[in-house]
């Protein structure tokens, strides 16, 4: 398995430690490196130049808090599992949807 890797602060660190977790814990028969996911995650979209390309701010810890470990979960299924391209209104779409499957059948 990969280390993860997103960089040297200890909180940042321990956030994308929650995001792992909660990863397998909502796929859980997923034979997926989480780790190696998150790590590509977190370099594209820290990435002034790459998120740039489609509009958006980079992410930081602020933003990633907020959204709390289950939807940081769900946006690195979303961008490195299904491959999609960042679209805010495609992935909200979608996650809607996902909430939606995950709530009446528990995925």
């Amino acid at each position: 398995m990969t280390v993860l890797s997103v960089g040297d602060n200890e909180e940042v660190i321990h956030f994308f430690m929650g995001v792992s977790s909660h990863f397998e814990s909502v796929f859980k028969n997923s034979k997926l490196d989480v780790n190696s996911l998150i790590n590509s995650y977190y370099s594209k979209f820290t990435n002034e130049r790459f998120v740039g390309i489609y509009g958006l701010a980079p992410e930081n810890q602020e933003l990633w808090e907020h959204w709390g470990y289950f939807e940081v979960a769900l946006r690195v299924y979303y961008y490195e599992v299904l491959n999609h391209t960042p679209d805010k209104l495609a992935y909200i779409k979608w996650l809607n949807n996902f909430i939606e499957e995950y709530r009446t059948r528990q995925i």
